[in-house]
């Protein structure tokens, strides 16, 4: 699976990811809400088993500590999964 959450951008998002994952991605840019620029990220994670417990804590975590009003989660179903 491969889930994306995606958030405003603090300091503080990759103390909060790995407190539930040992892997991830952070990838940032600007994003809008509610028409205003707002620097944004995107933490992406591919884990085999279904996390999604743990995806939907690391959410509400970032979006409790970071005073947010949303927080997007979105779930793709991979193929296949090669670590090379």
């Amino acid at each position: 699976m491969l889930y994306h959450i995606y958030t405003e951008d603090k300091p503080n998002l990759a103390d909060l990811a790995s407190k539930h994952f040992e892997g991830f991605t952070i990838l940032k840019g600007i994003g809008y809400w509610q028409g205003e620029p707002e620097p944004c990220a995107v933490i992406e994670i591919i884990d085999d088993k279904n996390a999604w417990v743990d995806i939907n804590a690391l959410a509400l975590l970032i979006k409790q500590e970071n005073k947010q009003q949303a927080v997007l989660i979105t779930q793709t179903s991979l193929d296949r999964n090669i670590l090379v």
